[in-house]
């Protein structure tokens, strides 16, 4: 990766100016004026190249598709719609998805297939229920690409609505929860397009938003029924949430 051309022009601009310190510092006649100048344009410097170090950085599709994956493996969106019903044709749907965002040979494609039809073939009144997953922030480490190969390092923010239901008090309950995790993400591409090869999970917390630091307000609430606490859940913005 290299800096961008505007950086470089920078750097020449700042090298330039530090040259006219030097000339400016030659012609004082005390040596502790000379030793300031030239003092004071090596840290101009390094505060410039630690502006300008290069970040790791991915394409949008890569990126797409890595948010797409730690959503997938966390929602239950994609078999449940809005009101918490089982949606018609949704195992092959789901599939269908799972095959764009993971590689053939993976085992993440039928790994994640039997978990949904496990949940579609037991959902009932009672099942607990993740209505969405949003990933609200992608923080990318450690890029190493090698052509049709790459590991990438992210750090990701996510928040879930989350549906219980709590047979003491024949009662659904929201919950919004707010997660932080670490990643090492193999890629691959397959007929030109990039795709998961393997996740492993480094490191994860887990807990409120509040204890996340991702908002101060609490969702938590009760409901009669299941269709009133996905109507509720789905007014909440995630936008809401800080990255």
């Amino acid at each position: 990766m290299t800096v961008m051309k505007t950086e470089t022009t920078q750097l020449l601009m700042l090298l330039g100016s530090l040259d006219r310190f030097y000339e400016v510092g030659k012609s004082m006649k005390k040596p502790m004026g000379l030793i300031c100048v030239i003092s004071l344009g090596i840290a101009l410097v390094t505060v410039l190249f630690l502006n300008l170090s290069p970040q790791a950085e991915i394409d949008d599709e890569m990126e797409a598709t890595i948010q797409s994956a730690l959503e997938l493996k966390m929602s239950q969106s994609d078999v449940v719609d809005t009101s918490g019903e089982l949606k018609e044709n949704c195992l092959e749907e789901y599939s269908e998805k799972l095959k764009r965002v993971f590689s053939e040979g993976s085992g993440l494609i039928e790994k994640n297939c039997e978990i949904m039809e496990n949940i579609f073939a037991t959902y009932d009144e009672y099942t607990d229920i993740t209505l969405e997953t949003k990933v609200i922030d992608l923080d990318i480490q450690k890029v190493e690409e090698d052509g049709d190969k790459a590991t990438i390092v992210v750090n990701s923010k996510s928040v879930q609505k989350y549906i219980p239901y709590k047979e003491f008090t024949n009662s659904y309950y929201t919950i919004i929860a707010a997660g932080k995790e670490t990643n090492t993400i193999e890629m691959v591409r397959e007929d030109g397009v990039w795709k998961v090869q393997s996740m492993n999970m480094e490191d994860y917390k887990f807990g409120s938003p509040a204890e996340m630091g991702m908002s101060l307000k609490n969702y938590e609430k009760d409901f009669p029924s299941r269709e009133e606490a996905c109507q509720y859940a789905s007014t909440i913005d995630f936008d809401d949430f800080k990255k």
